[in-house]
Order: C-alpha cells, then sequence, then structure tokens
C-alpha cells in the first residue's frame, strides 16, 4: 500500500505534458486530425498552442476530407495559412479539387522538400505545371488523377524535374473515359520522361496497346500497374499472363461485358468511383466562413486561431 502511495506521489510531482519538449510534443501532435490541432490544442495551454503553430506539426498537410462541401475561399485562405506554417519543410499535401493555378503555385514556393503532391480532380493546368514543377525536385508520390486541363505536356515537365517520382496515379473517371477516343501521348510521355517508376496507376485512361507496350518497355522498375477499365485495350490471354508474371500487382482491363462495363445506360459512375462522396459534410456541421486572426475567435460555437492573412 505505502509503495503505491509512493508511486501516485511520484506521478503527480513529475513533470507535466505542458513542460514536454516541443519536439516530442510534435511528433504527438502529428498524429492528430486537423480539427484537432486548430480546434483543440490551442485552447489546453500557452505552451501547446505554441508548439501547434511550429513548423514540425505542418510537414504534413492533408486537407482532402476537410476540403470536401468547404467554401473554395476559405479553402484556399486555410491552404495559405497552414503552408506559411510549414516554413519551407513541407513534405506531404494532400487535397482534391484545387481550384486554380494560382494557389498550386503558392504551395510549390514552400516546395522544395514536398514528397508527396496529392491535387486529384483540381483545376490547374499544364502551363502552370511548366512553371512550377522545378520548384518540386523531391517529389516521389504524384497524384494527379482526374485533372481534365492536365496532358502530356505535364507529364513531361514533372518527368523532366522531378526525377525521384516513382509512384504516379492518373485515375480518370469512367464515364469520360468511355465517350473519348484512345489517346497514346500520356502513355508515351511516362515512358520517355518517366522511366524510373515503380507504381503506375492509369485506371480508364485512353491509352491503347502501342502505349501500354511503351510503358512497358521503358518503365523496366514497374512493380505495379493499374489499367482497369481502359475499354481500348484489348489483351490476349497471354499478354496478360506475362504481365502477371512480371508485376508483384497487375490490375488488367475490365472487358467490355463486365459489371464495370459503361454500354449499361442503367450504371451510375460514382458506384465504383472513389470520389463519389466527394462533397459529403464534415465534422457534423457546415463552416463556410473562418477568422484569420491570431486571437482566438468563436464561431458557430468552435473556437478556432487563425495567423493574420490580410497582408
Amino acid at each position: 500500500m505505502l509503495r503505491m502511495e509512493g508511486r501516485m506521489e511520484n506521478l503527480e510531482n513529475g513533470p507535466s505534458w505542458a513542460d514536454m519538449l516541443p519536439d516530442a510534443l510534435a511528433k504527438i501532435f502529428g498524429r492528430l486530425s486537423l480539427e484537432d490541432m486548430l480546434t483543440i490544442i490551442p485552447r489546453v495551454c500557452r505552451s501547446w498552442r505554441r508548439v501547434s503553430q511550429d513548423a514540425l506539426c505542418w510537414q504534413i498537410i492533408d486537407l482532402d476530407e476537410w476540403c470536401r462541401g468547404r467554401n473554395a475561399d476559405t479553402i484556399e485562405r486555410l491552404i495559405k495559412s497552414l503552408v506559411n506554417r510549414s516554413c519551407g519543410r513541407l513534405r506531404e499535401f494532400a487535397i482534391s479539387g484545387l481550384r486554380s493555378d494560382a494557389i498550386l503555385s503558392f504551395i510549390a514556393q514552400s516546395g522544395e522538400l514536398l514528397q508527396v503532391l496529392r491535387i486529384p480532380y483540381s483545376g490547374v493546368t499544364d502551363d502552370c505545371i511548366c512553371q512550377v514543377a522545378y520548384k518540386l525536385p523531391c517529389i516521389t508520390y504524384l497524384d494527379i488523377s482526374g485533372c481534365s486541363f492536365l496532358s502530356q505536356v505535364a507529364i513531361q515537365a514533372f518527368g523532366e524535374h522531378c526525377a525521384s517520382i516513382t509512384h504516379l496515379k492518373r485515375t480518370m473517371h469512367p464515364q469520360i473515359s468511355s465517350m473519348v477516343s484512345s489517346n497514346d501521348e500520356e502513355a508515351f510521355a511516362i515512358a520517355q520522361y518517366m522511366p524510373q517508376l515503380k507504381h503506375l496507376e492509369m485506371s480508364y485512361g485512353l491509352l491503347s496497346i502501342s502505349g501500354l507496350k511503351a510503358v512497358l518497355e521503358k518503365c523496366t522498375d514497374l512493380e505495379f500497374l493499374d489499367v482497369r477499365g481502359c475499354w481500348n485495350l484489348d489483351l490476349e490471354e497471354t499478354f496478360i499472363k506475362e504481365c502477371k508474371k512480371r508485376f508483384k500487382v497487375f490490375h488488367e482491363p475490365v472487358v467490355k461485358n463486365d459489371i464495370y462495363s459503361t454500354d449499361d445506360p442503367d450504371l451510375d459512375a460514382s458506384d465504383y468511383c472513389d470520389d463519389s462522396d466527394l462533397y459529403s459534410d464534415m465534422w457534423g456541421s457546415e463552416i463556410d466562413e473562418i477568422g484569420m486572426d491570431m486571437h482566438e475567435e468563436e464561431i458557430n460555437g468552435t473556437l478556432y486561431f487563425w495567423p493574420d492573412m490580410s497582408s
């Protein structure tokens, strides 16, 4: 009994969470959700609030879920706020439906150490990628799925300036791919400018057998290949068997009579597309406008802390 009392006394007299080293706290905070980091942690104590604004806590910025259903201006203001907090140490950035070239250019200004870039279904253009790709030399994982304004030009720019890319995701929307004729230009660009790829996803792409063979010939390190839904690929059984032997993971094209075929007018593409709930509500309530002051501000019953972005 005395031993137990002694242990409890030591715990009570020991160091508090507020006295933990900032680096240790930052690692712990890195496992929390965006909501927790912006609405809960800053309210605990002053030391936690300081740490929550440190660059170490914002090396990974994932807004993919938070942005769904949000006002575009609010999203861009938050992006600028968090990227500024990263102080050039940004390692991973993820968001769906990025609206414009301007915000990607802003992110690229802090992208010297960026390794993971996921911007599916965004409105960025080839011109923007050509202007910012050289600022992203460390990218290893790139997701530009569903970016309809990008073409082989963007792939060439990424390939020329981002030689470390080993994982490329270029999945397109099923209904769009079924209505457009084959186009191997992107596949040829991948073969020529990204031969180092180990993981390639081109589901519902427009490539034909010529484009696929070019990729297979040049990208000799490929371990994962996904060409599901590539309607223009009619592969022979022997070719499929060779691919299954060569790759650790190979997802072959879907045949015309498969349940995924878009020939069925009653089939909704959202039934099998990963972004079907793209605009679902987050956190139980909608918050369209968020204050950006350094001082705390209560909005709709939730307390937020924001740096001043007016300048």
